[in-house]
């Protein structure tokens, strides 16, 4: 994983199918702090976000977000209202998602890492 600063673009995705897929992997700690999704099509679709542990599948179980509607050419954002981060994520963890129609949908994650949040402190 490339160190990031804070608020910086983790991973970006745009699936080429409608079954989930990985968008990230922890592999330090990580806050995420906002979670684009851009429908880029003429058409409404829907979209799924789900946080897995290390292992985990992409389920009912997962789910955080479960077929919200996006209006076409529209971009929802997922954003934390704390300053601890919208998702804490340990090392393994998963961030996945579907979106209804491939091609259509753009999903962009920003986060902090441990390392970096570590270095703000002076550590």
């Amino acid at each position: 994983m490339i160190r990031n600063a804070a608020g910086s673009k983790l991973a970006a995705l745009r699936p080429d199918g409608t079954t989930a897929v990985e968008l990230f992997e922890a592999n330090l700690p990580t806050e995420v702090t906002a979670i684009f999704v851009t429908n880029v099509s003429g058409n409404s679709r829907t979209f799924r976000v789900f946080h897995a542990a290390a292992g985990g599948s992409y389920d009912q179980d997962t789910a955080l977000y479960y077929d919200v509607t996006i209006a076409a050419n529209t971009t929802t954002v997922i954003q934390s209202n704390t300053p601890n981060g919208l998702i804490s994520l340990e090392d393994g963890d998963l961030i996945g998602v579907r979106s209804s129609a491939a091609d259509d949908l753009n999903f962009t994650l920003y986060g902090v890492t441990a390392d970096i949040a570590q270095l703000r402190r002076g550590g």
